[in-house]
């Protein structure tokens, strides 16, 4: 049997979807950009907690917002060199909220609160639709949209489907993500990945696309992570279906595996990223590539009411060598 609680997490909310039976959990903190807190699920007779998140309300608003743990990342995920696009002819210049390398990064709802508009908790699943409505008064991003986000927790694992809707009467430029620190029993480097492509996306010294590809099949079968460090996208190929990101202990025999939706409009880039602490490792599913406002990949226009859906999720299961 599935249930949800609400508890207070300082100032804010905490959502808990929560297995019963299995004792697995998800926390969702609404009101600071819909942030995926924590994540537990089990595999075979142990359960593991996989999302790095914030013990504190303190943490959360300090450390968790400056490195945007487990928070939804639109209308565009990663970077826009200088802050600065172009769309239908006119100019916009958003806040530099990266002053290190002079750009925006991960988007506008970042500190926005969302709108709890559905729970449901059966004997199959837990559930949370949360709603955030936009009325376009920045003039930096001056489309009006509707974005709601679905969490559900099943014996599948954790889903998310994210519906976005152009409630403007124009166009509406746009991409989309999230950003997760995962971890799995003990450090990044005792880790393996396997990471279902061979194009590396190429940057400058600003993490902006210099507009070339690499080809390596280092991580296209299961490898030991080591002293590897990422903040490197990949592009997948765009195919209708799911494509997942592995991380396996070998020691644990355990495999955590990040699925999202390829195809048309759907998240066809992932950012791996390992902070300086290697004790958890970023895996963000990405409709676009860094930049995207200007280069054009990946990003997605909507017309006026054309309604968008996503997908991606986490399973966790017990690996057989």
């Amino acid at each position: 049997m599935y249930k949800i609680e609400h508890k207070p997490f300082g100032k804010l909310k905490e959502l808990r979807l929560i297995n019963a039976s299995t004792g697995e959990w998800v926390s969702i903190i609404p009101g600071l950009a819909a942030t995926i807190n924590g994540l537990m699920l089990k595999a075979g007779d142990k359960k593991y907690e996989l999302i790095n998140g914030c013990s504190t309300y303190e943490e959360l608003i300090t450390e968790g917002k400056r490195v945007f743990k487990g928070t939804k990342l639109f209308p565009f995920p990663n970077r826009i060199n200088k802050g600065q696009y172009g769309f239908e002819g006119k100019k916009y210049q958003l806040d530099i909220n990266f002053p290190s390398e002079g750009n925006a990064i991960h988007g506008l709802v970042c500190e926005s609160s969302f709108d709890i508009v559905n729970e449901i908790a059966n004997e199959n699943e837990a559930s949370v639709e949360l709603q955030y409505n936009y009325d376009g008064s920045n003039n930096a991003y001056p489309f009006k949209y509707k974005l709601n986000i679905l969490y559900s927790l099943s014996e599948k694992g954790f889903a998310c489907k994210t519906t976005v809707e152009n409630t403007d009467n124009k166009e509406l430029p746009m991409g989309d993500g999230w950003h997760p620190y995962f971890k799995l029993d003990g450090k990044v480097n005792d880790l393996f990945v396997k990471i279902p492509s061979t194009q590396i996306v190429l940057v400058n010294d600003k993490m902006i696309p210099n507009g070339l590809t690499s080809e390596s099949d280092q991580f296209t079968q299961s490898t030991k992570i080591g002293e590897n460090q990422f903040d490197t996208c990949y592009k997948l190929e765009e195919k209708e279906g799911k494509q997942q990101v592995e991380l396996v202990n070998e020691k644990e025999k355990v495999q955590l595996a990040v699925w999202q939706e390829t195809g048309k409009n759907k998240y066809n880039y992932v950012q791996i990223y390992t902070p300086a602490s290697r004790d958890c490792i970023a895996v963000e599913p990405m409709t676009c590539m860094p930049d995207a406002f200007n280069n054009k990949n990946g990003l997605i226009v909507l017309k006026p009411k054309e309604i968008l859906n996503l997908a991606f999720g986490v399973e966790l299961t017990i690996k057989i060598f």
